[in-house]
């Protein structure tokens, strides 16, 4: 079971639209990333032996973004063009789910008893829960209200009036966060993948440990977390 205690309380700038810990003690960064600390992006080299020399092959270099700060997410989300728009920047980094795995969302993967969102069919084929604040689930709701026509499956679906029988695609969340960039006078590059790095990131500031965080994340190996 992931140790939800173990995650420290975050500021107040992005506290609002994150999950509180379990028995809803302290709030809680509930937002994620790949590349969180990642490597130093330091050269690693192995030598071979070739005409009695030893030749060094320096390893692929991971180059870490730029990482907004909680307020700029806050801004961020504030500045969504549509109110569709606000619940998929919210729900990216409150969840820290993939793109991906965020237009395949449906409405009975919504767990509000257990306050969970469950993840079907993530990265490598496999399933996860991550945690769902209140204020992300009254944003839910306050979506599926707002809808024209109620999908019977999907939380987010496709067409231009979200009318649609299949989900949106990854365009949608793309967009949402190059408009919602632009509108906050954000000059760095925003794109889904970050807000999941911001989810990790802003979770080891609060101070939950690397293996609470590749939980959260859907991470097989440590490694892809540290």
């Amino acid at each position: 079971m992931t140790r939800w205690s173990s995650l420290a309380s975050c500021p107040p700038a992005a506290w609002k639209y994150l999950p509180s810990a379990t028995h809803r003690k302290r709030p809680l960064v509930a937002v994620a990333g790949e590349g969180i600390r990642a490597l130093d992006g330091s050269r690693v080299v192995r030598t071979l032996a070739t005409s009695g020399t030893d030749t060094p092959y320096p390893k692929k270099t991971h180059r870490l973004p730029t990482i907004p700060s909680q307020e700029e997410v806050a801004q961020l989300i504030d500045a969504a063009c549509t109110p569709f728009h606000r619940t998929i920047l919210m729900t990216l980094y409150a969840t820290g789910v993939r793109d991906a795995e965020l237009t395949r969302l449906k409405v009975s993967d919504i767990d509000s008893r257990r306050m969970v969102i469950h993840i079907q069919g993530g990265k490598g084929r496999q399933d996860r829960d991550v945690m769902l604040s209140p204020v992300l689930l009254d944003e839910l709701r306050s979506h599926w209200r707002r809808l024209r026509k109620k999908s019977s499956t999907w939380l987010f679906p496709g067409n231009r009036w979200h009318t649609g029988a299949r989900p949106i695609d990854t365009k949608t969340p793309r967009h949402a966060c190059q408009y919602a960039a632009r509108r906050a006078g954000i000059k760095k590059r925003v794109y889904p993948h970050l807000l999941r790095h911001c989810f990790a990131t802003h979770l080891l500031e609060a101070g939950a440990d690397l293996h609470t965080i590749q939980i959260l994340l859907g991470h097989h190996d440590l490694k892809e977390t540290a």
